[in-house]
């Protein structure tokens, strides 16, 4: 038997307090822009159902403002057991906003704040995609500080992404059998790192920005990353630093380091300059998918990183840009495709 709860407004659930909601349970959220549950307690869902709309706020930048059906607080724990998640974006009267390419604003069916526990067991998300086929941005919005588990075949449909990873964020326990129908995987918008985190065997998309690792180590194993540089003719800034330089996808600082195992990276190159400016023979002005700092470390073990030149026929200029006081290694037949070089081998770098 089904038992059908319409929301009046938001589901508080304060520190303490545990809310239970058992099988056959459907709930559809609040109309307006409230959240479906507000959570600092503890919230467990077996075998329940839930419809959501979102809303993405594209008057601020402040996602606290964005409509999501869960926003999990600092100490909360919350558990969803073979749970169906449906939503649907409610501002579909403009796609510049729901669909910017950027992702400048956001919307999701779970928002986790820093510190918040979340697991997910077996169970499916969805964005129905009713209103001019605006989407909900992702199904859920990862926060650093608590701890994320999504386990035994989750599957994500027909969001922008299924997953947002946020700096320092680790989503190693979250299972490569997670399922991306119609969306992206992991969307990540860059921005700085300093724990270490790990992803395995996931797809991720990195846009807007680079992941810049500024300590700890960043572990990739069997990741399928597809990330954007942009070489900057206007400036011999090389190193990303000051806003006027070229961008990679990935910058490791001094002290810094990844580990990239079985992964296969694809750059695309978006400057889109004329051949006299990315192909200068002199390599004046350079984009690398991977840059390290003085006194980082990178290792590649049976990687593949390929420049896709999709925009007019415009490489990556280096798979690898090299610095010398760290260590780079390169093992296991990893290979460089269509860049103008593989690795750029910096003074003071040890290549044996």
């Amino acid at each position: 038997t089904t038992r059908v709860y319409q929301l009046d407004e938001t589901v508080v659930i304060p520190e303490g307090v545990t809310l239970t909601i058992g099988p056959g349970t459907f709930v559809l959220g609040p109309d307006g822009a409230n959240n479906g549950f507000d959570v600092t307690g503890d919230l467990v869902a077996t075998e329940a159902s839930f419809f959501f709309e979102t809303y993405l706020n594209v008057y601020s930048d402040q996602f606290d403002t964005t409509k999501s059906g869960f926003r999990l607080h600092s100490g909360s724990t919350t558990a969803l057991t073979d749970c169906t998640v449906l939503t649907q974006e409610s501002r579909g009267y403009d796609s510049d906003y729901w669909n910017d390419s950027i992702f400048r604003w956001q919307s999701a069916a779970v928002w986790m704040l820093d510190g918040a526990d979340l697991t997910v067991d077996g169970g499916q998300f969805e964005s129905l995609n009713g209103l001019e086929g605006a989407r909900t941005t992702v199904g859920i919005r990862t926060a650093p500080g608590g701890t994320l588990a999504v386990q035994n075949g989750v599957s994500f449909k027909q969001f922008r992404a299924g997953l947002m990873w946020t700096p320092n964020t680790n989503l190693v326990n979250v299972s490569s059998d997670s399922e991306f129908v119609g969306c992206l995987g992991v969307l990540s918008l860059g921005g700085r790192q300093t724990a270490s985190v790990s992803v395995i065997g996931l797809p991720i998309r990195i846009v807007r920005s680079y992941i810049d690792q500024a300590a700890g180590q960043l572990t990739l194993t069997d990741c399928d990353v597809d990330l954007d540089t942009h070489l900057n003719v206007y400036s011999d800034q090389v190193l990303p630093d000051n806003g006027n330089e070229s961008r990679p996808g990935i910058m490791l600082r001094d002290g810094a380091s990844a580990v990239l195992t079985g992964c296969t990276v694809r750059s695309r190159e978006v400057s889109g300059y004329s051949s006299n400016n990315w192909n200068d023979s002199a390599y004046r002005w350079q984009s690398a998918a991977i840059i390290m700092r003085n006194g980082s470390n990178l290792t590649l073990d049976g990687c593949e990183l390929e420049s896709l030149n999709e925009i007019e026929d415009t490489p990556t200029t280096f798979g690898v840009r090299s610095a010398p006081g760290g260590t780079l290694t390169i093992r296991g037949n990893t290979s460089f495709k269509s860049f103008r070089a593989g690795a750029y081998w910096s003074p003071g770098v040890d290549l044996a």
